[in-house]
């Protein structure tokens, strides 16, 4: 069960040196190909929708008519992608699959892609510069999400076998690509993974969560930062 509760703090805090996440992986799960463009978007529509970061890719073959390829990911290694892929078939998610090492021109198709460095603030729209994650005390996981300018992200909570506290964050550019992936492995979160969503400037950020296990989950948004705090603490 998840329990979450909204703050917002106004005071100045002073706050530890964020450090960078891990660099994201070559592999992904290949979940289906489509012969029409559109029916791809749609199937890579209806994964991100459940909270899972997919795209499309089109793979030209000479003489040959373009085919669509759908995927989740990327994942840091091939057994992640599997025990992954495993998981979601296991929930129904996935009829079938496979994995594939993915080359950097697979990754996604360049309207999706995330970004490769920290955008220019010349394009209007906020950038999130860190995602970090902190053991704060015993019993206690803390996600920072740092921003240039003040946002309120939009929230909502996947009770699964296993869990997701998902935070879409709108009116951004895209992320730097090691913020992609973000290495946890805590009590209480998993891990981290973020997607953006080029077509309405939004960035995902989702907290995966061990399983069999109740969460109180609190948010905080600190002004004279611009820092917004996720912790999460067991019940």
């Amino acid at each position: 069960m998840i329990r979450f509760v909204f703050l917002i703090l106004l005071a100045l805090v002073a706050l530890p040196q964020p450090v960078l996440g891990e660099t994201p992986g070559s592999y992904a799960i290949q979940v289906d190909v489509f012969k029409d463009l559109q029916r791809a978007k749609k199937g890579t529509e209806l994964l991100k929708k459940k909270g899972l970061d997919a795209f499309w890719k089109e793979e030209k073959q000479a003489g040959k008519t373009s085919r669509y390829m759908v995927y989740i990911g990327p994942f840091e290694s091939r057994e992640e992608a599997r025990e992954e892929a495993k998981r979601l078939k296991q929930e129904g998610i996935l009829p079938d699959y496979s994995i594939k090492s993915l080359k950097p021109s697979d990754q996604a198709e360049p309207s999706q892609a995330q970004g490769t460095s920290v955008p220019e603030k010349k394009d209007p729209g906020l950038v999130i510069s860190e995602i970090v994650f902190k053991l704060k005390a015993p019993g206690k996981e803390t996600v920072w999400i740092q921003g240039d300018g003040p946002f309120t992200p939009s929230v909502f909570a996947l009770e699964e076998d296993k869990p997701r506290f998902v935070i879409d964050i709108k009116d951004t550019l895209p992320v730097k690509r090691e913020l992609s992936q973000i290495a946890a492995d805590g009590q209480f979160i998993e891990r981290i993974r973020t997607f953006y969503h080029r077509e309405n400037r939004t960035l995902r950020v989702v907290l995966d969560l061990q399983p069999s296990k109740s969460y109180r989950i609190s948010q905080f948004f600190y002004q004279a930062q611009n820092l917004y705090a996720v912790e999460v603490e067991g019940e």
